[in-house]
């Protein structure tokens, strides 16, 4: 715990990830359908984008997605 910046001001956030999911490209949204998730793995992502570019270039306007992150494993 870093004590010097308990002075700071922070901020929580609560997002309703099905309204969001409400405001996606249609084809991510019918992914998310097709597969009766909530949030996107990244093995779902990689099947409808391959780029960070791609994915922007689905929609006119911003949006979020929630992914489920890969998990970390070490290597010995």
């Amino acid at each position: 715990m870093d004590l010097d910046k308990f002075d700071a001001d922070g901020a929580i956030w609560a997002v309703n990830y099905v309204d969001a999911h409400k405001l996606l490209p249609n084809g991510l949204r019918l992914q998310l359908d097709r597969e009766g998730a909530n949030v996107f793995t990244v093995e779902m992502l990689s099947e409808s984008v391959g780029s960070l570019n791609e994915l922007a270039a689905l929609a006119k306007s911003d949006f979020l997605l929630f992914f489920e992150p890969p998990p970390l494993t070490t290597v010995l």
